[in-house]
Parts: C-alpha cells; sequence; structure tokens
C-alpha cells in the first residue's frame, strides 16, 4: 500500500491526542507519534509487511538489556535515573520500535520532538547531560557487547533554540546570608529546647562542616578524633538511595564508602560544631540513646525502639 491509500483509509481513525501527537491502534499495536506522516509511515511498514522483524534488536530491546546492566554496575540514584529516562522518552517513541541497524537522523530528530513533546520545558544542558547522555551510554553498551558498530547518538546534535531557556538562579539565592544562618540557627534551637530531639541540630551540624546528609546520617561517635590536639571528623560512609528492579525508590541503605575516594576525609570541628556535638550526647543520654564509639551520633525513637535516622529525616 502506497502512503495515499494508507492516508485516506486510516485518515478518520487517527486520533489527536491533547499533547499534539497522533495516535491510532493498528495490527495490535499501539502507535503514537509527534507527526501524522510518522503515523502514517509505521501503518504503512505493517500494512506492507516491512516491520520490525522478532529477530531484529530494537532500542526498546537493547534498553532493558542495559538497564539490567546498569543495575548490577551503577548506584541506585545513577540507576534510577536512567529508568526513568528510559521510561519516560524512550518509551512510547518511534525510536523504541527501530532496528538499531536501521536508524536515520530522521529517527533521532523525530525522537527529539516527542522528547520536547514530553517535557516542552526541557533545557538544552538537561536534553545532553540526562537524555543523550544515558542513551549514548547504552549505545556504548550495545558497541561494547558486539550488538552494534557505532554510536549512532555521538554525533547528533540538536540546536539550542529548539529547547527552553535556562533559568539562572542570582547567586544570592544559592547561599544562605548571614541574616538567614542566624535566623536559622535560632528556629533551630528553639525547636530542640521544645522537641527535645537531637535531629534538627543535625542540620547545623551541616553548617558547620559541609558534609552531605548521607553522611551525617551513618557518623558513628568514634569519627570524632583527636590529631595533634585538634578535633576532627572522619567521614568514610555515607547512606545512599535504594531503588527496586525498576528504577523506584524503595528506601535508604548504609555503605562502608563515600560517593568518591576524595569523600573519605577529616574535617576539622569548630566551637559550634563540638558544642552540637555535646547537646546531641546530652539529649542522647537523657533518652537512653546510647553514645559508645560504635554507636550513630544521629539516632530517633520510634515506637519505643532506638531506631538510625535516613536521609529524609533532615529534609
Amino acid at each position: 500500500m502506497t502512503k495515499a491509500s494508507i492516508a485516506k483509509k486510516f485518515k478518520n481513525k487517527i486520533k489527536q491526542l491533547p499533547d499534539g501527537r497522533y495516535q491510532i491502534r493498528v495490527n495490535g499495536e499501539n502507535i503514537m507519534r509527534t507527526s501524522l506522516d510518522a503515523v502514517i509511515t509505521r501503518i504503512m511498514d505493517l500494512e506492507n509487511g516491512t516491520a520490525v522483524k522478532k529477530n531484529e534488536l530494537t532500542f526498546e530491546k537493547l534498553a532493558k538489556d542495559w538497564l539490567s546492566f546498569r543495575m548490577q554496575t551503577s548506584a541506585a540514584g545513577t540507576y534510577s535515573k536512567a529508568c526513568y529516562i528510559a521510561r519516560t522518552f524512550l518509551g512510547g517513541s518511534s525510536l523504541a520500535n527501530v532496528p538499531i541497524k536501521k536508524c536515520t537522523i530522521a529517527d533521532l530528530v523525530e525522537f527529539l520532538n516527542h522528547c520536547l513533546s514530553i517535557k516542552p520545558d526541557m533545557t538544552y544542558k538537561y536534553w545532553e547531560s540526562n537524555v543523550m547522555a544515558n542513551l549514548r551510554n547504552m549505545m556504548d553498551y550495545a558497541i561494547d557487547n558486539g550488538l552494534a558498530e557505532k554510536n549512532l547518538f555521538a554525533g547528533f546534535k540538536a540546536h539550542k533554540d529548539q529547547f527552553a531557556a535556562k533559568k539562572v538562579t542570582p547567586k544570592a539565592h544559592q547561599f544562605f546570608n548571614d541574616e538567614e544562618r542566624r535566623s536559622i540557627r535560632a528556629h533551630i534551637l528553639q525547636k530542640v529546647s521544645m522537641e527535645h530531639s537531637s535531629l534538627p541540630l543535625g542540620i547545623l551540624f551541616v553548617f558547620n562542616t559541609g558534609i552531605r546528609d548521607g553522611e551525617l546520617c551513618e557518623l558513628r561517635w568514634g569519627d570524632i578524633e583527636t590529631i595533634k590536639g585538634i578535633q576532627k571528623l572522619h567521614v568514610s560512609r555515607e547512606q545512599v538511595e535504594e531503588c527496586d528492579t525498576e528504577g523506584r525508590h524503595i528506601g535508604y541503605k548504609p555503605v562502608d564508602h563515600c560517593k568518591t575516594d576524595s569523600g573519605d576525609r577529616y574535617i576539622s570541628l569548630n566551637n559550634e560544631a563540638l558544642e552540637i556535638l555535646r547537646q546531641v550526647r546530652v539529649l542522647n543520654n537523657a533518652k537512653g540513646i546510647p553514645c559508645e564509639k560504635e554507636d550513630l551520633i544521629f539516632q530517633l525513637i520510634l515506637n519505643g525502639e532506638i531506631m538510625p535516622c535516613n536521609i529524609r529525616c533532615f529534609d
């Protein structure tokens, strides 16, 4: 069948969705494209028997293999982002059903338009560092495993004018000024006095040490060391996100290393940081929370049981 005959036969059956995409179901396949011509082309492939063969490797099939690999070799947060990109942008796109050996520039342009229809406020930075970075990584995996000969996304560059303008946050809004820090400090101390909880002090401790919230959750009393007369904090562990096989968040777990090799470090403790630790010890002792070297510094009591904190406790 020709494009003209396809258009005539299916014209009244193709629907335009609220987001501007065109949709129709043909031979059990739900076809959604950003242009009417792309829908007709796909119908023509199905009607003429030139659609993807079962043994051909499509981007959708490749993504499943690649995500299984990523689940075993990357951090939970990185894996979660890869799943999100594959699920949100690749899934439901025309590119998903294209065999990687038959992919053309036109397919990549169609995919770009699809992504922009999903996320109209997408910036060029998001496109490059999230969508394309993951797809290029996926193609590198295909090349390493002999499934492809070249990275189809390596040389594909979209024009910046197609994307939303980057929102620039003034430097004055990126950091707390002195007045804001004093206000936050006063609010935290008031909250500690009213609730007799050590958790708000964790925020103040972060202000004074610059550690990450995941590192804060895994601090132990034994991490406080005196080196050449100076009390220092040894940061060597952190708490990280835990995901299921679909990349969805299911909780947090401790790991015995930092995010990077340089993350294992010693931080000199100033007077306020030392005072915070003293107050935490007093509050813990009053509640029966142990403060031995192997015990976590920040803990809570939930339903009468002493529990470790997680990152959400300090949100």
